[in-house]
């Protein structure tokens, strides 16, 4: 299996892992005198076996990517700085809208909002952030296919 594999598996645990969640608490009680829609120790073995195939998956991909080597650097340090660029981009966006937004003013009178940076100049740091996190991202992509997952 492809490290890429894994991945979309694990993203499909995921989701799963929450609609069970869903579905078990939905039956976790009922009105007196009927039943449940679904039997919930059935859902909770659904669940508890979703689970169980996440732990290994997810371990199996902590080691390959702690393993795995991509320009001389390991796979999951990579991830671990695309994941920050993208924090610190988002971050950057959303300042640079803040700074950016327009506060109306009804008469000369009223308290004039301005921005304390340059907006254009974050907002153009936001978009190269931006720029880099999706080349690392097709670089880890890439990668994630030509790995095996150990």
């Amino acid at each position: 299996m492809k490290l890429a594999e894994a991945l979309r598996e694990r993203k499909e645990l995921t989701s799963t892992i929450e609609v069970l969640r869903t579905r078990l608490l939905q039956n976790a009680t009922i009105q007196e005198g009927t039943k449940p829609t679904e039997d919930p120790i059935e859902i909770m073995q659904a669940l508890n076996n979703a689970v169980s195939r996440s732990i290994e998956l997810i371990c199996r991909i902590n080691r390959t990517n702690s393993e795995s080597v991509l320009d001389g650097r390991p796979l999951g340090d990579w991830v671990v700085e695309r994941d920050q660029l993208m924090k610190k981009a988002s971050v950057y966006r959303e300042f640079a809208n803040k700074a950016g937004s327009v506060v109306d003013r009804y008469s000369r009178s009223e308290i004039l909002i301005i921005p304390t940076v340059n907006v254009k100049e974050y907002q153009k740091k936001a978009d190269e952030l931006a720029k880099e996190v999706r080349e690392l991202d097709n670089k880890i992509q890439q990668a994630n296919w030509n790995i095996d997952l150990l």
